[in-house]
């Protein structure tokens, strides 16, 4: 399709230059991939990319699947903002448990010529039943623009989602896909993303394919524990070797992909990285010490292959991604153990203890203000609040510190809402209102950055303030950018809580400064270069 974008389209807002730069790559190609940092506006070049194909009459509809409640500021935010007004839109925010929702989407299903059909969905859902049989029929009613927000949710092929995602792709007319966060540092992130796109463009068969093709694979055993009996067995594993044709990977994919990043961007405001020094209280100090003690012990017990190691003791881990990256089976172990010693560190330094029982403990006793940390926090968000205009989000990877520093900021009246996974539906949705509401009191947001750190549109902050932080880069970098973004008029203060007492949040803000993965690093570290790192 021969198009100038640039003298031939008229958008509802003047999209910046790079943005201009992304439709005039993408818009001849039926399967593109967006690879701008958060903020560079990802969303408005897709609706221009659906609003040109719907007026040259190649697609009637566009079928969004977003992290959730993101999928909803699709339909009732952005396409106002960005959907040229003269084109007249169907639009449904997909919620297959609504009764309404479901009577309105078999409304959406019978064609009306001169209207665009817009569809935007939670990425779970799609590998439900309802889900995928809603998306089957749009994609086979409609040439549809089938776009993937946050991309990177679905790089793991064996999720069900990424099968659903990949199994109906092949029934729509174009594809984009959308992330500011690509890939944690590992080359097979990119696999289901690209497959989704179009398979020709990898060319391999399978996942197995591509990763003996892009990396030395190499056959080895181990002996492990078996769980049940206690004995030991003999376990066949593949383990990377090493990467390798990353150039000719490169090249394969450059024709697809427009990548831009915000330092590219002189219309941005700049970022400033702040330290706010804190300690352990005495209490802490003692179960700080205890946690590391025991960590080293069952990592020199695991590196050395002993029996008595009692694996599924290990707290479980929510973030699957961080374990896959393990391939060897007797590596695993020890890397289980160094992520849940970090993580047990952290919830210490977060002023609370988490037991093998799932028994939540206050570390200094329910008078929460006892805890530097939060001590600390509360101070240093009362002082900003004070000294700028604009509003704050403190981000904890933790419930119980929220909860407690949410009880806090009541007790000293500081108007503020807190989000975690168990605040949803309406309460969420009007938490987000409030607070997004420049005109409002609401000035403080405290969220857990898997539910708040993702896809959402939060310049109306200009201070970020981490209590804990995570261990995946991808995370880190995609709360952070929440505020710096397309939209923000100020420059971003971004502030990290920091125990002086406490090594291992020195080593968690100096591997995500490096841009480094903390699963990749934390493979390289044994129990001798941990002790010496985390003990002053």
């Amino acid at each position: 399709m021969s198009l100038d974008v640039r003298r031939d389209y008229v958008p509802q807002s003047p999209p910046f230059e790079h943005q201009w730069e992304a439709l005039e790559q993408s818009i001849s190609k039926k399967a593109f991939a967006f690879l701008m940092d958060p903020g560079l506006g990802k969303t408005k070049t897709t609706y221009d990319t659906g609003a040109i194909l719907f007026e040259r009459g190649h697609i009637r509809a566009i079928f969004i699947l977003a992290p959730n409640d993101v999928h909803s500021q699709w339909i009732d935010e952005q396409l106002p903002l960005h959907l040229p007004h003269r084109i007249r839109a169907r639009t449904l925010v997909w919620r297959s448990s609504n009764a309404r929702v479901l009577r309105e989407s078999k409304e959406l299903l019978k064609p009306l010529p001169d209207r665009l059909v817009v569809v935007a969905m939670n990425s779970d859902a799609i590998a439900t039943k309802r889900g995928k049989a809603f998306a089957k029929k749009l994609l086979t009613t409609y040439p549809t623009l089938f776009v993937l927000d946050e991309s990177h949710e679905f790089k793991n092929p064996n999720a069900s989602r990424t099968r659903a995602v990949l199994h109906l792709s092949h029934d729509s007319f174009a594809r984009r896909i959308l992330t500011g966060t690509f890939t944690d540092g590992n080359p097979f992130d990119i696999y289901a993303q690209f497959n989704f796109l179009n398979p020709r463009i990898l060319d391999c068969d399978s996942f197995l394919a591509f990763k003996r093709r892009y990396a030395v694979m190499e056959q080895e055993f181990t002996r492990i524990i078996d769980k049940r009996t206690g004995k030991q067995r003999l376990v066949q594993y593949e383990s990377v070797q090493e990467y390798r044709r990353l150039e000719e990977l490169n090249a394969r994919l450059a024709p697809f992909v427009y990548r831009r990043r915000k330092e590219d961007c002189a219309d941005l405001p700049p970022k400033t990285y702040v330290r706010v020094p804190t300690h352990l209280s005495e209490k802490q100090k003692i179960v700080y010490h205890e946690l590391l003690e025991t960590g080293l012990v069952l990592l020199k017990q695991s590196e050395e292959g002993k029996r008595g190691i009692q694996v599924q003791k290990l707290e479980e881990l929510t973030d699957e991604d961080l374990a896959d990256r393990i391939q060897s089976a007797k590596d695993r172990v020890s890397f289980q153990i160094k992520l849940t010693l970090f993580l047990k560190l952290q919830q210490c330094v977060a002023g609370y203890l988490k037991t093998d029982e799932g028994k939540e403990i206050w570390i200094d006793g329910e008078d929460y203000t006892k805890c530097p940390r939060i001590a600390t926090t509360v101070e240093y968000v009362r002082s900003m609040l004070a000294s700028t205009r604009g509003k704050i989000i403190v981000w904890c990877n933790f419930r119980r510190p929220l909860r407690a520093l949410s009880d806090v900021l009541h007790e000293q009246d500081v108007g503020h809402v807190m989000i975690d996974g168990t605040v949803t539906g309406a309460v969420r949705t009007e938490a987000i209102r409030v607070f997004k509401d420049s005109s409002s009191d609401i000035r403080v947001m405290l969220a857990h950055p898997k539910t708040m750190g993702t896809g959402q549109n939060l310049a109306v902050a200009q201070t970020v303030i981490y209590y804990t932080r995570s261990l995946s880069f991808i995370q880190r970098r995609q709360s952070e950018d929440r505020v710096h973004r397309i939209g923000q008029t100020g420059s971003v203060i971004i502030a990290d809580m920091m125990a002086t007492d406490a090594p291992s949040d020195c080593i968690e803000l100096a591997l995500l400064k490096e841009k480094e993965a903390m699963a990749d690093r934390l493979q390289t570290f044994n129990s001798e270069r941990l002790a010496e790192m985390l003990t002053l």
